[in-house]
């Protein structure tokens, strides 16, 4: 966990992202971007009903953000960095209804791809406990 820490204060663990990124074909000098103005739409979503964040389909986000531009479905696909999706409630969160969940920032409003991405966020009347951070999950390993 120390070394995690270490590695996030003194910059390395955002230089080996970067490598990382490049090594994917994508451009580093993005993460210098981090806090421009986002893609032009807003799609929020929110809780219907009150109860706790019990599953998040991330396979099925990780699609639908391809869908939406901000990545690759195969090589040489352009990547629009302004895509994205920002969480703003957490595995476990108790909810209310109306609660922002997330928000994502797209090009252009689809209502049928809103919908999609509504279903990737599961609220239940059950908590559930959230997973450790993954650093804690790497320590324990």
């Amino acid at each position: 966990r120390e070394q995690l820490l270490d590695a996030i204060a003194s910059g390395a663990a955002r230089q080996a992202f970067g490598r990382w990124v490049e090594a994917q074909g994508g451009d580093a000098g993005a993460l210098d971007r981090i806090g421009r103005v986002p893609a032009p739409r807003e799609t929020v979503i929110r809780a219907r009903a009150a109860g706790y964040l019990r599953r998040v389909a991330c396979r099925d986000l990780g699609f639908l953000l391809i869908e939406a531009g901000a990545g690759r479905a195969s090589p040489g696909v352009a990547i629009d960095p302004d895509v994205g999706l920002r969480f703003d409630a957490r595995l476990g969160q108790r909810l209310e209804a109306g609660d922002e969940i997330a928000r994502a920032y797209v090009r252009r409003q689809d209502p049928v791809w809103t919908e999609r991405l509504a279903a990737c966020f599961e609220v239940g009347p059950e908590p559930v406990e959230p997973p450790p951070p993954v650093g804690e999950r790497i320590a324990t390993a």
